[in-house]
C-alpha cells in the first residue's frame, strides 16, 4: 500500500509539474505574439495603439492595413489581426484553467485578453477614420471597454501577488480608462439607427 501511495504521489507532481510547464509555454506563445502582431507599446490612447505594427509585418497583418483592406473588401495573405486576437484568447484561457499557473503567467493571460479585445477595437476605430461611420466607433467604444475590464483583472493579480510592477500597471490603467472616456464622449450614447447599423464582425472561430 505504501508503494502504491508513493506511486499516486510522484503521477500527481509529475501531472503538476506538466500543468505549470504548459502555462508557462502559453505565457511565452503570448509574449511573441505580442511581439510580433502587435508592438512593444500598449500604453496610450486607442488611437495611438491602432496605428502600431508588430515586428512581423511581412506575417500579421497591422491593424491600420486591417482597416484599408475590409472597407475596400479585399484578402490578405497575411494573419488578420481578429485570428490574433482569437490566439491570444486561446492562449489565456489555457493558463488561466491551469490550477498551479503562477502570477507571473497569469498575469501573461489577462494581458493577453486586453490586447485580444484592444486589438479588435484599433481595427473598428481604423475603420471609423477611413469611413468616417459613427458605428464602427461606437463599436471601437465598447471593445475598448472590455479591454480596460481585462487590464482592471490584470492589476488585480499584482495586487494580490504583491508584485513589484504595481504601480506602473495602475499607471497603465489610469491611461486605458481615460482612453475608454475620450471614446465615449465622442460616440455615446449612440441613437437607435446607429446602433442598428451593419459592423465588422471579427471572426468567432480560428481557420
Amino acid at each position: 500500500m505504501r508503494r502504491l501511495a508513493l506511486l499516486v504521489a510522484h503521477l500527481c507532481l509529475a501531472v503538476g509539474l506538466a500543468g505549470a510547464e504548459s502555462a508557462a509555454t502559453h505565457a511565452r506563445a503570448i509574449t511573441q505574439l505580442l511581439a510580433d502582431a502587435v508592438g512593444p507599446h500598449s500604453a496610450g490612447f486607442l488611437g495611438q495603439y491602432a496605428e502600431q505594427a508588430g515586428t512581423a509585418p511581412d506575417r500579421f497583418e497591422p491593424f491600420t492595413e486591417a482597416a484599408r483592406r475590409l472597407a475596400a473588401g479585399g484578402n490578405s495573405p497575411r494573419q488578420a489581426p481578429d485570428i490574433t486576437a482569437l490566439q491570444l484568447e486561446r492562449h489565456a484561457r489555457a493558463i488561466l484553467s491551469a490550477a498551479d499557473a503562477s502570477a507571473a503567467e497569469r498575469l501573461a493571460a489577462h494581458r493577453a485578453r486586453f490586447h485580444a479585445r484592444r486589438i479588435v477595437a484599433a481595427v473598428h476605430y481604423n475603420l471609423f477614420k477611413r469611413t468616417l461611420r459613427l458605428a464602427e466607433l461606437v463599436a471601437a467604444t465598447y471593445r475598448e471597454k472590455d479591454a480596460v475590464a481585462a487590464w482592471r483583472d490584470l492589476v488585480a493579480v499584482a495586487e494580490a501577488a504583491r508584485l513589484p510592477e504595481l504601480d506602473a500597471l495602475r499607471a497603465d490603467l489610469r491611461h486605458f480608462e481615460a482612453s475608454f472616456k475620450e471614446l465615449e464622449e465622442q460616440c455615446c450614447p449612440p441613437d437607435d439607427a446607429i446602433l442598428r447599423e451593419r459592423v465588422w464582425q471579427p471572426a468567432t472561430q480560428l481557420p
